[in-house]
């Protein structure tokens, strides 16, 4: 077992490698993902990090070093979002190689690969799986998390903690939070064990290497935050601990294993102390995140580092307690558990496997056939509506993921000096468009009255939103309201009864009509593409 520490994770890392890249050949990766991949894109081909090309430079994704890295990957030739997958695997490894070896040395190297092999890989069923699937850094970022807990709690590689915290935070604002936690935790480890000028000198130096990071991206980006961060801000302290805590509620799966973790603190003893050390950054993290907004949050993406440091710290108590008691089979009792608690991660596949969306497809070949690039688009989904655009149009994103304006303010769209030409917002909440509509799919409104009923209907159910996405839905369909006679107005609808897109076309262009027979064609299943047919179609194009 000791001379395949390294095999083993390796294997479970290509498996992962192969089931994601089997996903895309048959399906797409998320929509909030390729917000981040047009940005890598944009940089790529050598505009630097812009939205679309001659855009300004914005931060519109949080997650700064996956872009980075992307990017690097990029630059060689490898696709963004095989990169993505790569990467996401490589983040496998670390994982598995830290649960892989805490099994063996608490065995001593006395264990089979038939009881080794589930406990260390099971964990890859848990539910913010399907952000790593979808293209999110999760278990990249994840894996730098369990292994600063791995350090704490071993109290081993201490000097490192500054720098892994500085990466960490690199990948999200908020794993600054962990970073300084986990920091200020070394400081009392060095101090009790007498190496506190030294790991002092390597603070310092990561913090100078922070600031001058900091200096560079307010010059490059000339803001102090990340775009989404000011998208998120909205919102009142209650509003979000409200919201936080019914997702919290949602995800029975990570309620069940802290339970067991906080069960077990009663119990033993021995290891509670350094079980608590190594837990405290991701507790503090996720407590202090109860109070913010948690927009994108696919898949609890957000508590996934939390319960990946809870997973490999319930390795460690299943180990102490199979010693106890002199039975290595207890330690099966994780795995299982966890095949039993993944249920909604199956229903989630089973019900994404079995639903196909047009957007995909339909973006794609409105930039490949009708769109000539100089049209200016305004959008609510600056996802895949972005990122299969293959012309240099302008897309300003109402929300703000891609323009400060917008990310700061909910400003009229009757200010704005383009001259739009298509509009597209996300209908999305409890009212119920299509009611109106004997449950058509696709429907062109051809009565001002009747856009105006359902847009009354639309701001009475949410009247009291926060929500960024919300509010620039509203400002797109106030806009489309006021300018009736100027624009063809479709909407299409998308899954269920409350959720629909809506489409605004300046009549002054003339593709209206081209753009119904699209939608009608993308609508239909068989014309459905997937994120490598689509990639494969694009490469015609160069």
């Amino acid at each position: 077992m000791k001379k395949n520490i390294y095999l083993l994770p390796a294997i479970t890392a290509i498996i992962y490698l192969v089931i994601n890249l089997v996903y895309v050949y048959f399906r797409n990766f998320d929509e909030d993902a390729y917000i981040l991949f047009r940005y890598v894109e944009m940089a790529v081909d050598g505009n630097g990090i812009v939205f679309y090309p001659g855009g300004e430079h914005t931060e519109g994704a949080t997650d700064f070093l996956w872009l980075i890295l992307l990017i690097i990957l990029g630059k060689i030739g490898i696709n963004v979002g095989v990169g993505a997958i790569i990467l996401n695997s490589f983040g496998v490894y670390i994982i598995n190689y830290i649960f892989f070896k805490t099994l063996c040395k608490g065995f001593n190297y006395k264990i089979s690969y038939f009881i080794a092999f589930p406990i260390a890989t099971f964990w890859i069923l848990f539910y913010p799986i399907i952000a790593a699937l979808g293209g999110f850094s999760v278990i990249l970022y994840s894996s730098l998390i369990v292994l600063l807990s791995y350090f704490l709690y071993n109290q081993k590689f201490i000097n490192l903690i500054p720098y892994l915290g500085l990466t960490i935070s690199l990948f999200r604002p908020d794993g600054a939070i962990i970073a300084v936690t986990s920091t200020i935790l070394g400081f009392l480890i060095s101090y009790k064990k007498y190496f506190l000028k030294k790991y002092f000198f390597h603070s310092l130096i990561a913090l100078t290497l922070s600031i001058i990071y900091f200096i560079w991206r307010f010059n490059y980006f000339e803001e102090i935050l990340p775009l989404p961060i000011y998208v998120k801000s909205n919102g009142g302290i209650l509003q979000n601990i409200l919201s936080n805590l019914k997702i919290l509620l949602f995800n029975k799966q990570a309620l069940i294993f802290t339970f067991l973790f906080l069960l077990s603190l009663i119990f033993i003893k021995k290891i509670r102390f350094r079980l608590l050390f190594a837990f405290f950054p991701v507790l503090i993290h996720f407590l202090i995140f109860t109070f913010m907004h948690q927009s994108q949050n696919v898949g609890f993406r957000f508590q996934a580092p939390f319960f990946l440091v809870l997973y490999y710290l319930l390795i460690l108590i299943t180990i102490f307690i199979a010693l106890s008691y002199r039975n290595i089979y207890i330690v099966l009792i994780l795995p299982l558990l966890m095949l039993i608690t993944s249920i909604k991660t199956y229903k989630h596949y089973y019900y994404t496997l079995n639903t196909l969306d047009y957007i995909n497809q339909f973006t794609f070949f409105l930039s490949r056939d009708i769109l000539k690039g100089n049209e200016t688009l305004y959008i609510t989904e600056a996802g895949r509506f972005a990122y299969w655009n293959t012309k240099p149009n302008k897309i300003i994103d109402v929300v703000g993921l891609n323009n400060r304006y917008y990310a700061k303010k909910e400003a009229p769209l009757d200010n704005s000096k383009d001259k739009i030409d298509i509009l597209m917002c996300y209908w999305g909440g409890n009212s119920k468009p299509f009611s109106f509509f004997q449950n058509n799919i696709i429907y062109k409104f051809t009565n001002i009255n009747q856009f105006q009923n359902i847009i009354h209907d639309y701001i009475t159910q949410n009247k009291h939103s926060s929500e960024k996405t919300v509010l620039a839905t509203m400002n797109i369909l106030s806009f489309l309201s006021k300018n009736f006679n100027d624009y063809d107005i479709i909407l299409v609808k998308m899954g269920g009864e409350t959720s629909a897109h809506v489409y605004g076309i300046n009549k002054k262009i003339n593709i209206s009509n081209d753009i119904l027979k699209l939608l009608i064609w993308s609508n239909n299943h068989e014309n459905y593409k997937s994120y490598i047919n689509l990639i494969q179609l694009r490469k015609h194009l160069k």
